[in-house]
């Protein structure tokens, strides 16, 4: 009598299934077991030394996250992120002689937290630098935000500010307000 090809291939899925399969495992029979006991043991099967070993591993990442936030964090950091972040209002462009940071209505300061709406990457600032008129798109795309491949494109101009995200650029002398700027997309993503 003959084998039936489909019956091996049963078998053997059959034992590729017991062997793959997670045992299930009885709830011990202590009348006092709580029902989070009863859950962690029903889902874990015994002497799981791979469970064990991610657990272990999860937890010495935990524990090097936290040094090392408050090691490099000072206090003031962990302040400032419980406090609301605020956006600059109006939001400036400005050369290299104006200040930067945080623009309120009373004190306009060019603004050093912009993000492109456009592409979606953080607007880079160099002080001193213009752009070249021969840049263009390929080339922002392909090399920022990285100062060492733009340089190639930036000639030295006391006074101004280039301005770059990977898909606009600017050269800036004056406090600009972004907002009457048609070809560019950027705002100020929160200092």
């Amino acid at each position: 009598m003959e084998d039936d090809p489909m019956s091996d291939v049963e078998d053997l899925l059959d034992e590729m299934e017991s062997t793959f399969s997670k045992p299930k495992l009885q709830p011990k029979s202590q009348t006092n077991c709580n029902s989070s006991e009863l859950a962690t043991e029903q889902m874990s099967p015994p002497n799981s030394d791979l469970d064990q070993l991610m657990a272990d591993i999860i937890d010495d990442d935990d524990l090097d996250d936290a040094t090392t936030i408050s090691a490099h964090k000072p206090a003031a950091l962990s302040n400032k992120q419980q406090q609301p972040q605020k956006k600059c209002f109006p939001c400036f462009l400005g050369g290299s002689i104006h200040a930067r940071g945080l623009s309120t209505s009373s004190e306009q300061r060019a603004c050093d937290q912009l993000l492109c709406t456009q592409c979606d990457f953080k607007v880079v600032s160099f002080d001193d630098y213009q752009w070249s008129s021969d840049c263009d798109y390929l080339f922002f795309r392909n090399n920022a935000p990285d100062f060492a491949r733009l340089r190639v494109k930036l000639n030295k101009m006391k006074g101004s500010r280039a301005y770059a995200c990977q898909c606009s650029w600017k050269s800036i002398r004056e406090l600009t307000n972004v907002s009457n700027l048609i070809d560019v997309k950027w705002t100020c993503c929160r200092h």
